[in-house]
């Protein structure tokens, strides 16, 4: 964070040249949270009570199976050229 701190008058300027702007804003810099959050996150949906909510039950599982046969449609299952 320091570096780019100190480094920001710097890109500014290249920032300047290659934009070709007259005023170019300031720039800031902060730490990126994002991945910590995500690993907290990822570590909530593995959580047992989590993942028992998460998770098909057995009977549920089973009528989405059953669905999917019925998806065929009319006449798939006699005509071999399907």
């Amino acid at each position: 964070m320091k570096a780019c701190r100190r480094a920001s008058p710097f890109l500014r300027g290249q920032m300047a040249k290659e934009l070709r702007l007259q005023f170019v804003p300031e720039l800031g810099f902060q730490a990126d949270t994002s991945f910590g959050e995500a690993a907290r996150i990822g570590e909530l949906f593995n959580r047992p009570e989590v993942l028992r909510d998460l998770l098909p039950k057995e009977d549920e599982a089973d009528a989405v199976d059953d669905d999917a046969d019925d998806d065929l449609g009319e006449g798939d299952e006699a005509d071999p050229a399907k």
